[in-house]
């Protein structure tokens, strides 16, 4: 995923009363004429209904808050699609992917043909690193409605990226343009694709035209950074990875790329406190999630691995070498430490 962390892509409800329908209709007449469904009973939401107050905690940020507020919801109505949703989402928000896991399980089970709600877990799953789950859910949120989902599409050429399959994840990048032409992440995941094939050009006009649609597209402008990079155009990677960074102070990728790019250019100084920033954005994060990522393990080996090259720039050797045994220890099996040794 050294390009891409799949944004938070975009992206309602029944339950019951079938057993009664049933024994109503045994009870009747049969000479009777078939009376028409009665309309679908609406509950009129107000200020101070648990849905309201908790999108309203959402848009705060107290995502403890909400989370209650959803909770109550679930609670007055169990049957309330919409509160185990959102309910998820906020989990997610918080690290608590068990529980989020539960809750779009739940969303399914009460309606099974829901295609949103695969669509949300496909959405954790990929978060998680659970690439063929992610698919999974994709492909079935895909059957129940393949032409309503773009963000399904767009989720699906991600995961098509991370299994190399760059040709799938264009068609599907094309087809969640199709229906949405305006869905930025299809164009980021496109230009993913095309960077990854080597179509360098094609990628930079890509993520520009996402990044003209969401001008707030952190991800969007470390991708173009990224492959401002391999055109050797360092001053517009440089500020490209400043304005995500700017967009969003914790993602770690841009702080990466851009410390890459200046140890490739002899800069250990700056490189070197960018990858001091990764290093604690990784533990942290590690530190949060329930049951941990191998892949931020293997991050953060790396970020410790590069941060030695810095040190080793600059001769300054017993750091050099505190930083390969770290990187070591979180990940023996990583060859990049055991080389820098050899050079300290």
């Amino acid at each position: 995923m050294a390009l891409i962390q799949t944004n938070r892509s975009s992206h309602q409800w029944l339950v019951f009363p079938v057993l009664l329908a049933l024994a109503t209709t045994a009870c009747k007449d049969q000479s009777q004429p078939a009376q028409p469904p009665a309309p679908p009973v609406t509950i009129p939401q107000t200020a101070d209904d648990p849905i309201n107050l908790g999108k309203a905690s959402l848009l705060s940020g107290d995502y403890e808050a909400a989370a209650e507020f959803f909770s109550k919801a679930i609670e007055a109505a169990p049957g309330n699609i919409e509160a185990y949703h959102l309910r998820a989402d906020v989990y997610v928000k918080l690290g608590r992917h068990v529980e989020s896991a539960a809750d779009y399980d739940q969303a399914i089970e009460l309606d099974p043909k829901r295609a949103e709600s695969y669509l949300r877990r496909a959405q954790l799953h990929h978060l998680l690193g659970q690439v063929s789950k992610a698919m999974s859910d994709c492909n079935q949120a895909l059957r129940l409605e393949p032409k309503k989902l773009p963000g399904a599409y767009s989720l699906r050429a991600n995961l098509f990226i991370n299994m190399n399959l760059y040709d799938k994840a264009i068609t599907d990048c094309n087809t969640a343009l199709q229906l949405d032409p305006e869905r930025a992440t299809a164009y980021n995941n496109r230009g993913v694709a095309y960077q990854r094939t080597n179509r360098v050009q094609q990628a930079i006009a890509d993520y520009t035209e996402a990044i003209r649609l969401k001008r707030t597209y952190a991800e969007a402008y470390n991708n173009r950074g990224s492959a401002y990079v391999l055109r050797n155009r360092i001053k517009e990677a440089e500020a490209d990875f400043a304005q995500c960074i700017q967009l969003d102070p914790n993602y770690p990728l841009a702080y990466d790329n851009r410390a890459r790019m200046y140890l490739n250019h002899n800069r250990p100084d700056p490189a070197i406190a960018d990858l001091t920033t990764l290093i604690g954005l990784a533990e942290r994060t590690l530190q949060r999630q329930q049951g941990g990522l191998t892949r931020g393990g293997r991050g953060l080996a790396r970020a410790h691995a590069n941060r030695a090259a810095g040190y080793i720039m600059k001769e300054i050797w017993e750091k050099a070498i505190a930083d390969c045994v770290r990187a070591l220890e979180i990940g023996p099996t990583y060859q990049h430490p055991h080389l820098l040794l050899d050079r300290a």
